[in-house]
């Protein structure tokens, strides 16, 4: 489920939306979004002890190429929820959920995945 983010946007980079998708393994992530719809997707990570501002900047400039662009925190991180960073056991589920989510937003989009992959 999508839900506004209290963040105001006078504090974010022109042309970057935020919101938070909860229910993702008991979380509630937070979002950052760039670019056009329709466009080539890119989602963008941050690392370990990090959060999505790390990479704000890399999303401004793919948008402004014409890309889409998803910042997330991850659990543990940022504005996101969840206590316990598992170094990618967890964090592949959580993200799994979260490109689920990011699918109905970017419908019609192809997207760079990497180093996301799926678990089966």
């Amino acid at each position: 489920m999508s839900e506004s983010s209290p963040l105001p946007t006078e504090v974010l980079p022109a042309g970057i939306r935020a919101r938070f998708v909860s229910g993702i393994n008991g979380l509630r992530m937070h979002i950052l979004e760039a670019g056009s719809p329709g466009r080539p997707a890119i989602l963008l990570l941050h690392g370990y002890l990090q959060d999505k501002r790390s990479v704000t900047s890399w999303a401004v400039r793919f948008a402004q190429a014409g890309y889409r662009c998803a910042l997330v925190d991850l659990r543990g991180h940022g504005a996101s929820t969840g206590i316990h960073i598992s170094f990618g056991a967890f964090e592949s589920r959580d993200l799994q959920t979260v490109l689920d989510d990011l699918e109905r937003f970017f419908a019609g989009a192809t997207t760079i995945l990497l180093p996301v992959r799926r678990h089966t």
